[in-house]
């Protein structure tokens, strides 16, 4: 499953479960998104997503997804409560900057503009050097682990 479809069933079950209506912008056309890319997007849309449902008291959602020549641009908007620029801020927000983190680590940003009142409107911009996969698919080994030595024999090494 390629990281658009991955998105478009993310933002179709949060959706369904939270009674919001989705509107979804999307390509047609999908570059190779290297692994830790495509889990970072992923990643920064699902917890865009969970804020909404959390906090926003939102009835309605938009996620777009842009590839240009230079950078991905992903934007979660929604039309709920917002927050202030304290609440975006406070120490306890882990997911925002979880989110930021992320992006950041791509060398990427992550704008979060909002009022109360007024929705929330997060949009990342990564550069797509960042994100697309430049090696063969087999090359990418972020996710692999290497064996504990005697855990195959359930052994402990303590």
């Amino acid at each position: 499953m390629g990281l658009l479809a991955a998105l478009r069933w993310q933002v179709e079950e949060t959706c369904k479960r939270a009674n919001i209506g989705c509107t979804e912008h999307f390509p047609d056309d999908e570059p190779q998104f290297s692994r830790a890319g495509a889990i970072t997007l992923f990643r920064v849309v699902q917890e865009a997503l969970a804020n909404v449902v959390k906090h926003a008291s939102a009835s309605e959602v938009e996620v777009a997804f842009e590839v240009t020549d230079e950078q991905v641009v992903l934007t979660v908007r929604d039309n709920g409560i917002g927050a202030s620029p304290a609440n975006l801020a406070r120490p306890r927000s882990h997911g925002i900057a979880g989110m930021r983190h992320r992006v950041h680590v791509l060398g990427g940003q992550l704008d979060i503009s909002s009022e109360p009142g007024g929705g929330t409107h997060v949009r990342v911009r990564v550069p797509l050097t960042s994100v697309i996969q430049t090696e063969s698919p087999d090359a990418d080994s972020s996710g692999t682990f290497a064996a504990i030595p005697g855990a195959e024999r359930g052994g402990s090494t303590a």
